[in-house]
């Protein structure tokens, strides 16, 4: 009984954990990954920030890291640190100034060069966070000199503009565009169906919500699937053959009925199909023509 007293009374002291210092943990968890001590490997060593942010620059250091920019070009973008709580950000900074009292830093250079941006073959299609739009768009780069984007989470084309910048992928922050788009489509609802007798004219908006389901590459260019109840959507997007056109071919299923597309839009383009009575920017299409129509975006 007597060892047994013993060992319980110094195993406290044996399982007690070290005392983490204050912003340590936050450290951690947010930031280790890409800051050492006094070595350069992702991102700034800690003594280089400490130089950079004292004590009286909390509030600078916090901003910093809530919307960080690029002010060295040979290491990749601080991705936004926004979601972490103020306390947190600022105990970090408390944290990266007590362990770097009296370190110096260590000479090297960041694992990654200067980005260059590859010579793309157009026309180029990714997944990009783009403005005005969802983060779960897609950016599509044209032969001609035009680009769109399309929003996955809506299922939605949303603008066009002029420009060929291929580097649109950011993960931190949306795609910067060259120049304001030339077309937005505007409406809030794209596909109305007609009423089960189609000479009457009405149209109801489908409540079915818009599924995506994925795109594919034809001839390099992508065409998007979604559906709308029963209803089977494909969308290709390609250069068309006006030099400032743009033209979105759609092939439909499983239509038995007239459909009203609404293309409302704003900007200096002209609209037209191929297919059924386009008015004011909405298009109707019977049953027949709804299967397989061709749209086109000419910049004015």
């Amino acid at each position: 009984m007597k060892h047994l007293w013993s060992f319980l009374l110094i195993l406290p002291l044996a399982a007690e954990d070290k005392v983490p210092l204050p912003g340590e943990q936050p450290f951690k968890t947010n930031c280790a990954a890409c800051h050492m001590l006094a070595s350069v490997v992702v991102g700034p060593s800690l003594v280089a920030l400490a130089k950079t942010y004292p004590k009286d620059k909390q509030e600078e250091f916090t901003a910093w890291a809530k919307t960080p920019g690029k002010k060295n070009t040979n290491m990749i973008q601080m991705p936004s640190m926004a979601h972490v709580p103020e306390a947190d950000l600022g105990g970090i900074h408390t944290y990266i100034l007590s362990v770097t009292d009296g370190i110096k830093e260590k000479p090297g250079k960041a694992l990654y060069p200067k980005f260059k941006e590859p010579k793309r073959q157009l026309p180029y299609v990714v997944r990009a966070s783009m403005p005005d739009s969802s983060p779960a768009s897609v950016g599509v780069v044209l032969e001609n000199g035009l680009s769109v984007c399309w929003d996955t989470e809506a299922c939605r084309f949303r603008y066009a503009y002029v420009g060929n910048k291929t580097n649109l992928f950011s993960i931190w922050r949306p795609a910067s565009l060259p120049k304001k788009p030339y077309f937005i489509e505007t409406a809030d609802v794209l596909i109305h169906s007609a009423t089960s007798d189609d000479k009457l004219g009405i149209f109801f908006p489908i409540t079915a919500k818009l599924q995506f389901r994925g795109y594919r590459l034809v001839d390099k260019n992508p065409e998007f699937y979604y559906t709308l109840g029963s209803i089977e959507i494909r969308e290709l997007i390609a250069a068309g053959k006006d030099p400032e056109s743009v033209i979105r071919r759609f092939t439909v299923t499983n239509v038995d009925r007239s459909l009203l597309f609404d293309l409302s839009h704003k900007g200096k383009a002209t609209l037209s199909s191929d297919k059924g009575i386009l008015k004011d920017g909405r298009l109707t299409l019977t049953a027949e023509e709804a299967k397989f129509f061709t749209l086109t975006i000419i910049k004015k």
